[in-house]
């Protein structure tokens, strides 16, 4: 089951404080789907942009179709506070290759290997622009290649680190 236990924090430029905590009981905490489908570490996250909700986190948003949350037990003293910084972006790093690949017998479109010149913790970021709604563009990764030059994606196990992102028809910047 998804959960949240959330507290926002609200500074007023006249320096008062106001605390918002998650609930399920006064109706104003509501959820709907949208458009990422699922996102895991290890599996990579599914991305179907013609789920994407207008105006979703902006003031007055219409959300009277979604629906209320409903409250979920659970045992307080299993939460862990972790004072960690933020994730965030230390580099750049534009490809070193691109390489136009020979397609699998699953496969349509083009293929293309992005090689990145190196081993290293990434996250790719995509301009996608050009593409009919519903058209999919398939993002695998991994760390070392087969003797013929495809992915090596049998030594990654279970996890297959694969982003396919669907596309609404809209030019857009897609980034897991």
């Amino acid at each position: 089951r998804l959960g949240v236990f959330a507290q926002i924090e609200v500074e007023f430029a006249d320096g008062t404080t106001q605390t918002i905590y998650s609930n399920p009981w006064d109706g104003k905490w509501k959820a709907a789907l949208g458009p990422i489908v699922s996102s895991d570490l290890y599996e990579g996250e599914h991305y179907d942009a013609r789920q994407e909700i207008a105006a979703w986190s902006s003031p007055g948003f219409d959300d009277r179709q979604w629906s209320a949350v409903a409250e979920s037990f659970y045992d307080p003293q299993l939460i862990e506070n972790h004072a960690l910084s933020a994730v965030q972006s230390q580099e750049v790093t534009a490809p070193a290759a691109i390489t136009t690949m020979a397609q699998g017998p699953d496969a349509e479109g083009s293929c293309w290997m992005v090689d990145f010149g190196q081993n290293a913790t990434q996250r790719m970021r995509l301009h996608m622009h050009g593409l009919a709604a519903g058209d999919r563009v398939i993002i695998r990764h991994a760390e070392v290649l087969n003797a013929d030059g495809t992915l090596a994606t049998k030594i990654l196990r279970r996890g297959q680190q694969c982003d396919p992102v669907v596309s609404n028809g809209e030019d857009a910047w897609w980034e897991p």
